[in-house]
């Protein structure tokens, strides 16, 4: 029997995420510019979104998360955990480095009641939704 190591790439197909959602409001933003990133899920519930995102061995401090001109950005950085000074590894697939994900959020969240919770690796963001006028229907008199 023959051993074949698969190795990951970073240049996997990614699911587009206006596809996915059938709509263009989200854009996130490209992952090529970091030295890693990590996955994101995107819900949708009645009233709010939720974002999740994996960080395993991240803490609050290593999490920035910022609100501008409607994008919503995560940013951090995951050092290594290597504690010797050699640099040769056998194998190695966990990344390192600095990372930044924006979302485009446009005007469909209330800005000020975002909140987010970090436990056990998971990131999670919680976007509430702004509330829209439903119209009603309305006759239009014909002169």
């Amino acid at each position: 029997m023959t051993l074949i190591k698969w190795k990951p790439t970073s240049n996997l197909p990614r699911i587009n995420m206006d596809n996915f959602f059938n709509t263009n409001e989200w854009e996130c933003a490209s992952r090529s510019d970091y030295e890693w990133s990590p996955s994101v899920d995107i819900e949708e519930f009645q009233d709010l979104y939720k974002i999740k995102m994996d960080i395993p061995g991240l803490t609050k401090k290593n999490i920035k998360i910022t609100l501008f001109d409607n994008v919503l950005e995560i940013s951090g950085s995951r050092k290594s955990t290597s504690s010797s000074n050699n640099k040769y590894y056998k194998y190695t697939e966990r990344l390192t480095g600095s990372f930044k994900r924006r979302f485009n959020i446009k005007d469909l969240i209330k800005d000020d009641k975002i909140t987010a919770t970090s436990k056990d690796g998971l990131l999670e963001i919680i976007l509430p939704k702004l509330e829209k006028d439903i119209q009603k229907e309305k006759s239009i008199k014909i002169n």
